[in-house]
């Protein structure tokens, strides 16, 4: 039933149509807008509103009224599919209102074959022309409760956010919602959200976002009451975002807080819970070139952490610590580097709880440079300097000084062994044949199962390289001990006789595949004159040609002879010897080969008042000489030890 009521003058009511009931089926419509776009540039299977071809239309409405241009209804049922393929299953809403400026839907039930919306649809505007920019000039505000939004459907009314990586990677995605939407396109907000995508990301809070369907441009407010997800997926809903491997082994994702920013360079802020432990962050990242380029700062604080998990070591278990991070670059193992200054509360490894640690300093995969302190029970250093694994050749340029160090009870050795000390390293390679610089160390003591302890005040090394290869240089001061050494140094007797052992010097020339050496031990008078040996080494397949030097040979404070062009050689199942006699006075040390297998090695016209020199026991004096006798077959086989010993008067404290 149609029912108008037509006025004769402007005084009296104007024209108004009254539609009771309306229908319409299969009906079709073909719209074509040919000033905006004289021509169709968009593909088959793309819905444009500029040029439309809809059929198998049906239309119910009830109530239907307008007048002075505004429209209003109950619309029963909206139906049509469009020739790219697009279905509107249907569209009801019991209040509909549209006016020049305004489109009300109050109890809104839409249903394509991907999505169903349900509540109220609004939309605002300056006339209807503003549809045709919809993106910038119609303004939204809706309502959803227990929605279904289709992310292909969004896509379809609005085309542009084709160029949004996040719509177009994540097309097929369904979004569960609840909450309103106001804004327009590229200026879209929302308030008291509640977003379910797939099965493990849950969404609520409010958000506001800009130039959402302006591709590099698009940016995003989120104030996040909840975020529960995993890292797969969002790598699938976030463009850019793809970090490591090891970031899946997070798990379970829940965060409260804010990201503020755009897609690919943001701010996030707030407290993050995973299987492998909880987080606190105020982070800024740039993903803009990428997770090798990525740009990073702000703070990142740890609770209770599981490294071993994180990193797949073995040896490592969980850690606490506050952070703060600068300059940081790269989030792949090859490239990641960042300033980092940083408490640490609790850090495990190989089973021990390390405490009090903290760190200020460049760090990467292979470098650390700045400094550290940590006070523990059985770890008390401090360090400052660099350890650079970058390249093939690894440099160390540091000082350390070490309080405590116990490295049986931090279950690095298995040994009761302790060290404290000062050192000064600046060297390069660790290879000794390539090895080149100076170290120091000062005040060491080495402490051994609890009774034995080892002191040495100075200890010095130096390599470098010249015209005639390699040489270097160690030197010692005094070193003391107390207890047994029974492993450390165990011929120290030898050398003084003494609870001390004097200041060692080693000198080395390294050339190639030879080395000249000279080893000296101070004596009283300040000089080598205690113990002096130098000579020549010479590696060769698998073995090595020793031979002495004449000059200044010093044994046990004597001077000492030895034949010119002398040699030890020893290698695979291969013993040699030449001229290798040493003589002092009437008394001879000879060594020769047997068949170059065997040796025999003679000590003639010692005396005994010799074991005095290097065992100082007032208790007992020796006196008288020997000589010794001495030879084996095969010293690859012992099996066969003869020896002979000869002495024509021995005494003891006179006797």
């Amino acid at each position: 039933m149609v029912e108008v009521d037509l006025q004769a003058d402007s005084t009296k009511k104007p024209f108004r149509l009254l539609i009771h009931d309306f229908d319409f089926g299969n009906g079709r419509l073909t719209l074509h807008n040919y000033r905006k776009s004289p021509v169709k540039t968009t593909s088959e299977e793309e819905l444009d509103l500029t040029h439309l071809e809809a059929f198998d239309i049906n239309i119910a409405i009830d109530s239907f009224a307008m007048s002075e241009m505004v429209f209003t209804g109950n619309l029963k049922q909206l139906s049509a599919t469009e020739t790219t393929g697009f279905v509107l299953e249907n569209l009801s809403a019991p209040e509909v209102r549209i006016t020049s400026r305004k489109t009300e839907l109050n109890g809104v039930n839409l249903t394509t074959p991907y999505s169903h919306i349900q509540d109220t649809i609004i939309f605002k505007y300056r006339d209807f022309k503003s549809f045709r920019d919809f993106e910038n000039k119609v303004n939204m505000d809706l309502k959803f409760e227990k929605s279904r939004v289709a992310l292909r459907d969004v896509i379809a009314f609005i085309p542009k956010l084709k160029k949004n990586k996040f719509f177009v990677d994540n097309a097929d995605e369904v979004i569960r919602l609840d909450g309103k939407i106001k804004g327009r396109v590229n200026n879209l907000r929302g308030e008291d959200l509640k977003l379910l995508i797939g099965e493990k990301t849950i969404i609520e809070g409010d958000f506001n976002s800009r130039d959402l369907a302006n591709k590099g441009n698009e940016s995003l407010n989120l104030d996040l009451k909840r975020l529960k997800t995993d890292v797969w997926t969002l790598r699938q809903l976030v463009p850019s975002f793809n970090p490591p491997d090891n970031f899946n082994r997070l798990g379970n994702i829940n965060f409260t807080g804010r990201f503020d920013g755009f897609f690919v360079d943001f701010v996030a802020y707030g407290g993050l819970r995973t299987d492998l432990g909880s987080a606190t962050m105020d982070m800024r990242l740039d993903l803009k070139d990428g997770r090798d380029g990525a740009k990073y700062t702000g703070n990142l604080n740890l609770v209770d952490f599981d490294l071993k998990t994180w990193t797949g070591n073995e040896e490592l278990g969980n850690i606490t610590v506050t952070s703060k991070i600068s300059e940081g670059f790269g989030m792949s193992a090859s490239t990641a580097r960042a300033k980092i200054d940083a408490n640490v509360d609790s850090f495990t490894f190989r089973n021990y709880n390390y405490h009090d640690f903290k760190m200020d300093g460049q760090l990467t995969q292979n470098l650390f440079d700045g400094n550290f302190i940590i006070k523990d029970e059985n770890i008390d250093l401090s360090f400052d300097g660099s350890v650079d694994f970058r390249d093939t050749v690894p440099v160390f340029d540091f000082q350390a000084k070490i309080n405590t160090l116990n490295l049986d009870d931090l279950n690095l050795i298995k040994q009761d062994f302790g060290i404290t000390g000062e050192m000064d390293l600046n060297i390069r390679d660790i290879n000794i044949s390539n090895l080149e610089g100076n170290a120091k160390f000062r005040n060491l003591v080495f402490q051994k199962n609890g009774t034995e302890e080892y002191e040495i005040d100075t200890l010095s090394f130096y390599s470098i390289f010249g015209t005639e290869g390699q040489r270097i240089k160690l030197n010692s001061s005094a070193f003391k001990s107390i207890g047994h050494l029974t492993s450390l140094i165990p011929f120290y007797a030898i050398l003084n006789g003494k609870n001390k052992v004097p200041e060692i010097s080693i000198d080395g020339r390294l050339n190639r595949d030879t080395v000249e050496f000279e080893i000296g031990v101070v004596g009283e008078r300040g000089t080598y004159d205690r113990f002096n040996i130098g000579g020549k080494v010479f590696f060769e397949d698998g073995g090595f040609n020793i031979s002495l030097s004449n000059d200044s040979l010093v044994v046990f404070g004597e001077k000492w002879e030895i034949i010119e062009n002398n040699y030890l050689q020893l290698g695979k199942k291969i013993l040699e010897t030449e001229n290798l006699t040493l003589t002092n006075q009437n008394r001879i040390v000879s060594i020769e080969d047997i068949n170059k297998k065997g040796i025999h090695m003679k000590l003639e016209n010692f005396n005994t008042g010799f074991i005095d020199s290097i065992w100082n026991y007032k208790q007992m004096d020796f006196a008288g000489k020997y000589s010794i006798d001495l030879t084996t077959p095969d010293i690859y086989n012992l099996g066969n030890i003869n020896a002979l010993v000869k002495s024509d008067t021995f005494w003891v404290n006179g006797d």
